[in-house]
């Protein structure tokens, strides 16, 4: 039977659902919220749309994804969720991480704490930091931008981020959950 969380992380930072699911399921609250020290990201909805026409001089690695025209329309397709709804990624530090204890770093690299490999993600897309006991996200000037709550967050500018928020990094939405949360979540299903 697996005792911690360490132990169901996959090297990308994601937890494995049927783990996850199995540990809610056989422990009781103060067990299961005893693991989760930070805020834990849990999907929402993989977004659809069409790639920015880039011209030799501008393209880079990232992808430029016309995340404009998909606000546009309400109705913007999305992918079957249920893939993206299993990915449940915990705020924790990463053996291969570069960064400082109470910084989680977002991207593509494999250095991040939550490593995201899609064409959208920047290899240094967001920071997630605790400071004086509050968590803040900040977008790292990636290509396809941080988007909370429906706004695209300024490069470089620290915005608080709480339970119930959602936040978008390139195509990928998640929503800011507490231990609580996904353990009344995880023992519905």
């Amino acid at each position: 039977m697996v005792t911690s969380v360490k132990d169901m992380l996959e090297p990308t930072g994601r937890l494995r659902f049927a783990d996850i699911r199995g540990f809610a399921k056989t422990v009781n609250h103060s067990i299961f919220q005893h693991q989760f020290t930070h805020p834990i990201l849990v999907g929402a909805a993989l977004l659809q749309g069409a790639m920015k026409h880039q011209n030799a001089a501008t393209a880079g690695t990232t992808m430029s994804f016309d995340l404009e025209a998909l606000a546009a329309h309400a109705s913007a397709k999305q992918s079957d969720p249920s893939g993206l709804q299993r990915a449940i990624y915990p705020l924790l530090k990463q053996d291969l991480s570069i960064s400082p204890s109470h910084v989680f770093t977002v991207g593509r690299d494999n250095q991040n704490d939550l490593v995201l490999v899609d064409y959208t993600i920047s290899r240094t897309h967001a920071q997630i930091k605790l400071e004086n006991g509050r968590y803040f996200v900040t977008d790292q000037g990636s290509t396809n931008g941080t988007v909370m709550d429906g706004t695209r967050l300024t490069p470089q500018k620290d915005y608080p981020f709480n339970a119930k928020n959602e936040v978008r990094f390139g195509r990928f939405s998640f929503i800011v959950m507490t231990a609580t949360d996904l353990y009344v979540h995880l023992r519905a299903l």
